[in-house]
């Protein structure tokens, strides 16, 4: 049960380690963040980018993911509650950082995709565990609330495994039933 708090631990991690390694040209992780920080704040960085434009929307928005991606690490540990909000969340942050890889791809400009280094492969792979540890929180409390249920109803969650596993076990408890009923007749 704890193996979704192990995946947001491993993925702060190396959502840290991603700050320290060399993230687009020459920009380490850290470089780039404060490049998207400075864009947030209208200070212009590259000179050509406005508030409220399409490019200040899209940096500011890796700044939100970062700050986001803490926040969502520490709601593995600490809430129960609005688990589906969070993995929404989750899945955005990490469409949000793998945009950048997807907008270069599209653009055809090979040389931008050779600028991007180790350190943000190692940022996406970060937002990725995040993702597969809130889904594997999601989906361990589905699994638990299923086996929760009263005794006789169907479990309706169209579970295969569930459905094979009751199958195999009715015809024994039916079986049980009438050696039960032969006993009490005899």
């Amino acid at each position: 049960m704890k193996t979704h708090r192990n995946l947001g631990l491993a993925a702060l991690v190396v959502f840290i380690i991603s700050f320290f390694l060399p993230a687009f040209e020459d920009m380490s992780g850290f470089a780039s963040f404060a490049f998207c920080w400075d864009t947030l704040l209208g200070h212009e960085p590259s000179g050509n980018i406005r508030i409220l434009s399409g490019g200040w929307f899209y940096y500011s928005g890796f700044v939100m993911s970062n700050i986001l991606f803490v926040g969502l690490v520490v709601a593995l540990f600490v809430t129960r509650k609005i688990r589906r909000v969070r993995s929404v969340f989750s899945v955005v942050c990490f469409l949000q950082a793998l945009s950048w890889l997807v907008l270069f791809t599209i653009s055809g400009k090979p040389a931008q995709i050779t600028a991007i280094n180790m350190g943000y492969y190692v940022w996406l792979i970060a937002y990725g565990l995040l993702v597969i540890a809130h889904l594997w929180k999601r989906m361990s409390n589905q699994g638990a609330a299923a086996n929760r249920r009263p005794a006789g109803q169907p479990d309706g969650s169209g579970n295969l495994f569930a459905i094979v596993a009751a199958a195999r076990a009715f015809p024994a408890a039916v079986a049980e039933l009438d050696r039960s009923a032969a006993d009490a007749h005899v």
